[in-house]
């Protein structure tokens, strides 16, 4: 999957200059304007190659602690992981909370899979990306710094998963499935705009969306197992923001009751 978000981030250029710059642009330098103006650029280059250089080495360091680490004898998180931890009737957990089965080690080694899965699609996505910036604005001197800005937002909006979808997570393929959404709710659905259940259909497509290329990727990487359940995962997602945005608002509406009172 990080290579179709790579390579959308290589893709998706918006508006290079906004109306001020163009502005700036049009200004006429004296020449010891144009050398300081070329001096603070190159300070500015230097600088961006500096922190992603920083940034893409501590990544690697931690990665390499973390793999060779932790995960090895005799500081390995877990166990030995064998098959029986992935096996048929460990699929279901919800179910079985009241049943007296799950353990600690389930319970552990799901809350791992998920922190591992994500961490390190976002160190490997955000180590690529800054990498290629590195070439085309420090080394080639192609684009300008604000050219190439981070694709994740701060770890600190993630905290809900409206905040992880919407604001942490990259947003690289969103404006094209929400496009897409709106398509198919306008013109196949025929749903009304501005409408809650059209507002909710666009999002529950841009999961299915999403769901579907991690699909087709896991397939192209000769994965023929646990298809499915993969589908089911990005498409159960929206349902846990609905629950969260209701809970939410009847948690809203309760401390707006009890401050009145």
């Amino acid at each position: 999957m990080w290579v179709l978000e790579l390579s959308a981030s290589i893709n998706k250029r918006g508006t290079r200059f906004t109306s001020d710059q163009e502005q700036i642009s049009q200004i006429t330098w004296t020449s010891d304007e144009t050398e300081l103006l070329k001096r603070h650029k190159s300070r500015e280059r230097r600088r961006y190659l500096v922190v992603r250089l920083i940034v893409i080495s501590t990544f690697y360091a931690v990665f390499c602690l973390y793999s060779r680490l932790l995960l090895r004898p005799p500081f390995q998180l877990f166990r030995r992981i064998t098959i029986s931890d992935f096996s048929p009737e460990k699929e279901v957990y919800i179910r079985r909370i009241f049943s007296g089965t799950i353990t600690k080690r389930e319970t552990a080694i799901r809350v791992w899979l998920v922190i591992h899965y994500f961490s390190c699609n976002w160190v490997i996505v955000t180590s690529l990306h800054y990498c290629f910036a590195i070439v085309s604005v420090s080394i080639f001197c192609l684009d300008e710094p604000h050219d190439w800005p981070p694709l994740f937002g701060s770890i600190k909006d993630a905290y809900t998963l409206r905040g992880f979808w919407g604001l942490f997570w990259h947003q690289l393929t969103r404006r094209s499935y929400t496009s897409y959404a709106r398509l198919i709710t306008t013109n196949v659905f025929g749903l009304r705009q501005r409408s809650i259940l059209r507002r909710l259909s666009i999002n529950f497509l841009v999961f299915v969306f999403s769901g579907l290329t991690n699909v087709y990727v896991s397939w192209l990487l000769g994965f023929r197992c646990g298809l499915v359940e993969e589908m089911l995962w990005f498409c159960g997602n929206f349902f846990a923001l609905v629950l969260e945005e209701l809970v939410h608002h009847i948690a809203n509406r309760w401390l707006a009751t009890a401050t009145r009172n």
